[in-house]
Parts: C-alpha cells; sequence; structure tokens
C-alpha cells in the first residue's frame, strides 16, 4: 500500500484527505507542521504528498523543497488563488499540480489525482526525440507523474524497444528524427498497433506546421 504524506496544520482538512484516501486503499501520514514533515519524510518513502502552503513553521517553497529532496511528486492543496505569481513560483519547485482548496468538488479531484498517479505507476511510456535536452526534459516530467518512462534518439531505436516491450501503453514521438522520422515511425506503429492498445501523441516545432496534418 503507498504512503502519502499530507502537509496540513487543519485538522478537519486533514481528517476529510485521509478519510478519502483511506477509502481507495492509500496509507496516510498526517503532519501538521514543518517539523513534523521532515521527521516523517527520513523515516518513510511516500509514493506523493499533499502540501498546504500556509504552515505555522514554514512558508510553502522551503517546504516544497523538503520534500524534492526526496524526489517525492508535490501536490499543491491550497486555499490561495492560483494566479500569475504563484505560477511563477511554482513552476521553479517541481509541483505536479495545483488544486484550490474550495469545497467537496476540490477534495474529489485530490482524490482523483493521486488516483490516477497509481495509475500511472503501471503504464510505460516510450519518448521518440533527437535531442537530448528534450529527451531528458520529458523523461524528467513524465518520471513525475509516476510513468516509467524509455527514451530512444531516433524512430529506429524506437521500434527496437517497441519489439522488445510489448507493454508500452504511449509514444510521445518528434517529427524531425534521423533514420526514421516521426511520420514513418507512427505508420509502422499503426500497421501493428491501433489506437485501443497504443495511445501516440506526435510533436513537432511550429516551423514544421504541415507535419501536423501528416501526422493526423
Amino acid at each position: 500500500m503507498e504512503n502519502i504524506l499530507v502537509i496540513e496544520d487543519s485538522q478537519s482538512i486533514s481528517a476529510m484527505i485521509k478519510n478519502a484516501l483511506e477509502r481507495i486503499d492509500f496509507s496516510v501520514v498526517l503532519c501538521p507542521d514543518f517539523k513534523t514533515a521532515k521527521e516523517s519524510l527520513s523515516e518513510n518513502q511516500f509514493f506523493a504528498a499533499v502540501v498546504d502552503m500556509e504552515l505555522p513553521d514554514s512558508y510553502w517553497e522551503k517546504t516544497a523543497d523538503l520534500v524534492n529532496q526526496y524526489n517525492v511528486p508535490i501536490i499543491i492543496y491550497s486555499a490561495g488563488e492560483y494566479n500569475t505569481a504563484i505560477r511563477k513560483r511554482v513552476l521553479t519547485k517541481n509541483i505536479l499540480d495545483f488544486i484550490q482548496k474550495k469545497d467537496e468538488k476540490s477534495l474529489n479531484l485530490l482524490v482523483r489525482t493521486i488516483d490516477r498517479l497509481r495509475r500511472n505507476s503501471h503504464m510505460t511510456v516510450l519518448v521518440a526525440d533527437d535531442s537530448r535536452t528534450a529527451l531528458s526534459q520529458a523523461k524528467f516530467i513524465l518520471e513525475q507523474a509516476k510513468f516509467k518512462v524509455l527514451t530512444a534518439a531516433d524512430g529506429l531505436i524506437a521500434l527496437n524497444l517497441l519489439e522488445k516491450n510489448r507493454h508500452i501503453s504511449i509514444v510521445i514521438t518528434d517529427y524531425e528524427m534521423p533514420h526514421l522520422n516521426g511520420f514513418e515511425l507512427v505508420k509502422k506503429i499503426r500497421e501493428e498497433f491501433d489506437s485501443n492498445s497504443m495511445a501516440i501523441i506526435a510533436v513537432s516545432h511550429p516551423s514544421t506546421s504541415a507535419s501536423t496534418s501528416k501526422f493526423l
């Protein structure tokens, strides 16, 4: 059973989150402040963390930095509004999601988000791109969302990986690649895998807009 860390100083909100997550078979550790969270992170492994923005002994960026040290995906659950200023700060802290704490619908969204992470953990994504930077960025983002990730520097390598890993659920491919471009890769994938067994997401530079219609 996966552990979820909830860093929230409101006992009533913590209890509601705990009850909702335990109903879908997560184990929940409640921490009312930064100090307790620090102790819990050093003693346990966590699948994900729910972090309130206002704690009695810490500002949320410091809490996020702490959780980031343990490579635990963070979901901010806060009463504050997600405005432009907050968005810029959130983007620097490897935050997986931001959910505004308002009502029961917000709590349901939080639970669905964490449950989706669990489903993601059973899925493998193949990313095909000849850019090392793009591959590295995509791998980091997808692994934060709990996907298993394979990478390929061109279409031929991608096809080889697909042959050896029949359980791949999603392919994300660039258009311009050596040896076998993204369009040809998609054609070969669709000869063997239909859209029900494998999803494909194609990406391309804005300057190659014609490739969009080809992919479709």
